[in-house]
């Protein structure tokens, strides 16, 4: 559910992540360490949708319609729905920070040529 289009589905699994990835002794497997990027990615994904109840621009809105009664109920989830991605991937980072720096790398070279792209169709 991590990746779910619903983010409070995916919320509900932040708090496992976050405890997985800092327990002292389960914080080494190679299993957990494998799922790692796969995690990563789904918490950048996650902060990046904001699937308000009222819109109609991303899969998360038909999803929040389902949870949340207006936009602000949404916000205010939306604000501590925040704050636990970042604590899962700041525990993440400090567990494999090869491995969160190479996943930024990627997502910044996508976007850089995204950026180019558009740029050239702006000018050709």
């Amino acid at each position: 559910f991590t990746a779910h289009s619903s983010q409070y589905l995916s919320s509900c699994t932040q708090s496992t992540w976050k405890a997985l990835f800092s327990h002292p002794v389960l914080s080494s497997n190679p299993l957990l360490l494998l799922m790692l990027p796969r995690c990563l990615c789904a918490s950048m994904e996650n902060t990046k949708k904001m699937g308000f109840p009222s819109h109609d621009n991303c899969v998360s809105c038909k999803y929040s319609r389902f949870v949340f009664a207006c936009d602000e109920d949404f916000s205010a989830f939306f604000r501590t729905f925040f704050d636990e991605q970042r604590e899962v991937i700041t525990v993440a980072c400090r567990l494999d920070p090869k491995a969160s720096f190479q996943i930024v790398s990627e997502r910044l070279k996508s976007l850089l040529s995204t950026t180019e792209d558009s740029v050239s169709e702006n000018y050709a």
